[in-house]
């Protein structure tokens, strides 16, 4: 269930279980019920999550849901070509009406990043046509935004690479926060690996961030 918009509790980043997967509704997840719970059991037994994703309460702002490669759903848009079995693949990005997928998107592939660092090298998805969204394969453009760069086969496939993240985060860090909060050279550094190893929030990321349910 979508979150309701006037409820005023502090939205809260969580980690998704197989069960979680397993309860969503076809409104918010519409991949196939038996494939999306093989895929959320998958990523549980390999890395100990199914996905993340932005809650209030008990209704969810946004989710991103990854699978194994070899447990991608046969009917979800990745499946063709395949997928890095060294990546995990990004098979749901979702978000209600009031939340705004850029920006939960982010928040959730840095928590994703995160969890899966070490585990696997990065983040596999596929763009969807210009024009058309889907939570299955989002727009490239979306995917850009959240850190992704193409890939030149299969065609419209994008790769987050964590290899690339710290980087990616240093970048926006310098950016659009240097000069509030006085971050140079070394200082945004440390900034940055801090991000990474979860001693700070993310710029512009929810107040509250909690690693399980």
């Amino acid at each position: 269930m979508w979150a309701n918009p006037t409820s005023d509790r502090i939205p809260v980043v969580v980690t998704l279980t197989a069960s979680d997967v397993a309860a969503l509704g076809e409104s918010v997840c519409p991949l196939d019920c038996g494939e999306r719970n093989v895929a959320a059991q998958a990523a549980m037994d390999a890395w100990g999550l199914a996905g993340v994703g932005l809650r209030r309460g008990t209704d969810w702002l946004a989710l991103a849901l990854v699978a194994p490669a070899g447990a991608v759903p046969r009917t979800h848009p990745l499946h063709a070509g395949g997928v890095d079995p060294e990546r995990a693949a990004l098979i749901l990005v979702q978000s209600g009406a009031e939340a705004s997928l850029p920006a939960a998107g982010r928040r959730l592939c840095v928590t994703l990043s995160r969890a899966l660092r070490g585990q696997v090298a990065g983040i596999e998805a596929q763009a969807g046509p210009a024009g058309v969204a889907s939570p299955l394969a989002p727009p490239a453009e979306l995917l850009l935004k959240l850190g992704f760069q193409p890939v030149r086969y299969p065609p419209n496939r994008y790769r987050l690479d964590f290899t690339d993240l710290v980087a990616w985060v240093q970048e926006r860090l310098e950016r659009y926060r240097r000069p509030a909060i006085g971050l140079t050279g070394s200082s945004a550094s440390r900034a940055v690996l801090a991000i990474t190893r979860r001693r700070l929030p993310v710029p512009g990321a929810v107040s509250s961030w909690s690693p399980t349910r």
